[in-house]
């Protein structure tokens, strides 16, 4: 019986056809060993092929799929012993495939019907057999990896270790060590009791963190341990008397083992400084103990751990807690500013560079039952530190442009005018607030300011920053006094709101006393120069009060040198006895790093409490003409602040914002 088939069009390697047809042949005597009634012992298979006859003897799973599963079933068919090499000359399946056999071209050879000779033969006489061709490096081998495990019985570790880096704090590290336990088990066929992480494996969870932590900072100390149950004399573990628990897990032996305390208190766990185990550790008592103290925080860790070094570890944890950073930080500072040309300009003429503040409200009458509020607008020379005072209806813009018009008509036009935004005046703050905002965006404050003369250049001083406008700050402060002294006397009755006639009155007065302080030294010495007076550079005296006496007969030309000559002595004086007593610093007298951007900041601020202070982040800087920055622009959840360096809490310098922790997510806006 014989069965042939095709090859199939698809190119297939010869090794691969002779596959093919050892398959055909399996598939063939079985189906005939099962038609047939009788008992059949031994069956023998031919090929030429040697390479056909190694794959059967081999392994099938080694091999590519497609001789894989042929071979595969060939080995479940028959016996892989049982096939044998027949050359190629004696194979007389070839009669089928090939179209001429031998020299007499018969159409049918004999053989095929009673196969080779040796067959006839008893089984000594049958070919050979010959050595199966070497497959380990055959194209059909299927690339595998192999698994090799390495038992160690002195130290088996229970799971694999987890990366602590990747992991903010220990409870997120704890429950991802149980988890890795729970997977364990899962393969070693224990199902979990809960789907949730149990306390018990988060216990588990933490021991073997703890065990991870041991082994990469006291390996030595360990192996030691393990093998001899102490540790070197080298050892930095040796005062604490080390040893091993039922967990592996090194604890402090000490000499508190018969106190009556809990085992954990008497034999706490061993902890080495700065690993990243230690740091989530006492990051997570640091804040269950609510951000206390070192010593506080410390005594509660060896309850149950001993960290080597802990104090130090806790105080270094406690300098980067940004909570607490918040709860210790103090407003920065910088070196005083050098003084503003305006402020040291000699031979200019009084009001020409101006400064210009609001004061109030001031109750006045206008009937026996109508009341009213009046500001006052003081302006101040850069220079001299000559006051001029005006009253202002209301905070409107065209009530304080009124106020400006009267003091230019009667001091002069200024080059410049300097105000602060208003946000440190006393009393009727959000008023005042409001007035300066409408200055700071009138279009007709700044037109018409720009046709008057060759035009005023206005300058404004960044929000809260008081100490920017101290040149008329402390004017004001003097005015206030001298007001209130008038209107309320201490000590004196209560006197009754003034009208707006004797308010104007009134500024009158306080002008002229503001105007008569020494702003040099006053010496007690009769022999001295009198001290200077703003008055000096107006009137050339120190009163306004005109000096009595008679004129004889006019001489205009010696009233006019003598007029220039007093002039000259005035600023004379002004530089000798005033601009030294500006050159030292009376405060911030050190140099101190500058706000850089992307700083990360607290915006301090009087009228919160320190725990509501808005967190920002430095987007532009201010740099004065020095190079030293003493305000920036921040940015908050709520909008772009403008503030001064003394109103700003550094906690995090230069903090990177493809980083972390995390970027500050603010709203775009500006005050």
């Amino acid at each position: 019986m014989a069965k042939t088939k095709v090859a199939p069009q698809k190119a297939l390697s010869v090794a691969r056809l002779e596959l093919q047809a050892a398959l055909l042949g399996a598939r063939l005597a079985n189906y005939v060993k099962e038609a047939m009634t009788r008992h059949i012992d031994r069956v023998f298979f031919w090929t030429d092929s040697k390479c056909v006859i190694g794959w059967i003897r081999s392994t099938a799973v080694w091999y590519k799929p497609f001789v894989a599963h042929r071979v595969g079933e060939i080995q479940t068919l028959t016996d892989s012993k049982s096939w044998r090499h027949v050359p190629g000359r004696l194979n007389v399946s070839d009669c089928a495939t090939r179209s001429r056999f031998d020299e007499r071209s018969e159409l049918i050879p004999v053989r095929w019907f009673t196969g080779p000779d040796f067959l006839y033969q008893v089984e000594d006489n049958w070919p050979k057999e010959m050595p199966v061709e070497e497959l380990q490096q055959h194209e059909e081998i299927k690339p595998s990896k192999i698994f090799v495990a390495k038992s160690n019985p002195e130290r088996v570790p229970v799971y694999a270790d987890v990366d602590l880096e990747r992991f903010s704090s220990l409870s997120k590290g704890q429950r991802v060590a149980a988890l890795v336990h729970r997977f364990f088990n899962v393969c070693k066929g224990k199902k979990p009791k809960s789907s949730v992480v149990t306390v018990q494996e988060l216990r588990v969870g933490q021991t073997a963190l703890v065990r991870q932590c041991q082994r990469e900072a006291f390996p030595d100390e360990l192996q030691s341990l393990e093998r001899t149950n102490s540790v070197s004399k080298r050892s930095k573990l040796l005062p604490f008397t080390p040893y091993l628990d039922e967990n592996n897990v090194i604890r402090v032996g000490g000499r508190l083992d018969r106190a009556q305390l809990p085992y954990e208190v008497r034999h706490p766990i061993l902890l080495p400084q700065k690993h990243r185990l230690t740091q989530l550790i006492v990051g997570s008592y640091h804040r269950f103990e609510k951000h206390g103290g070192t010593d506080h925080v410390l005594a509660a860790i060896r309850q149950k751990f001993w960290i080597i070094r802990g104090r130090q570890e806790v105080k270094s944890f406690k300098r980067k807690c940004t909570q607490c950073k918040k709860e210790r930080a103090k407003p920065g500072s910088q070196l005083l500013s050098e003084l503003p040309i305006e402020r040291i300009t000699t031979m200019q003429p009084a009001f020409y560079h101006t400064s210009v503040d609001y004061f109030g409200p001031i109750e006045v009458k206008l009937t026996r039952n109508t009341k009213a509020k009046r500001y006052g607008a003081l302006f101040t020379c850069m220079t001299t530190r000559c006051v001029h005072l005006e009253v202002a209806e209301s905070l409107s813009t065209p009530d304080f442009l009124q106020a400006l018009h009267k003091m230019m008509a009667r001091r002069g036009e200024p080059r410049s005018i300097y105000s602060d935004n208003g946000t440190n005046f006393v009393g009727a703050v959000s008023e005042l607030k409001s007035m300066v905002r409408e200055l700071n965006h009138s279009e007709e404050l700044q037109t018409r300011l720009a046709r008057i003369g060759e035009g005023i250049t206005w300058k404004f001083q960044p929000p809260a920053s008081p100490h920017w406008g101290e040149v008329h700050e402390s004017l004001v402060k003097s005015v206030k006094t001298a007001l209130n002294r008038t209107l309320n006397p201490k000590g004196g009755p209560k006197r009754s709101n003034p009208t707006d006639l004797q308010l104007s009155a009134l500024f009158a007065e306080v002008e002229r006393f503001v105007n008569s302080r020494p702003i040099t030294y006053v010496s007690s010495d009769p022999e001295d120069i009198e001290a200077l007076t703003p008055y000096h550079f107006w009137l050339h005296r120190r009163s306004p009060v005109v000096p009595l006496g008679e004129y004889s007969r006019p001489n205009f030309q010696g009233r006019f040198k003598q007029t220039q000559h007093l002039a000259n002595v005035v600023w004379q004086q002004w530089v000798k006895l005033y601009l030294p007593n500006l050159i030292s610093r009376k405060k911030w007298r050190n140099e101190e790093r500058n706000i850089s951007v992307n700083d990360v900041v607290l915006i301090a601020d009087p009228g919160l409490l320190r725990g509501e202070w808005k967190l920002g982040r430095v987007v532009e800087t201010c740099p004065g003409k020095d190079g030293r920055v003493r305000a920036a622009k921040v940015k908050t959840n709520n909008g772009v602040y403008t503030r001064p360096v003394t109103k700003l809490c550094l906690l995090e310098e230069e903090c990177g914002y493809d980083r972390r922790p995390d970027e500050i997510e603010t709203n775009d806006g500006e005050e």
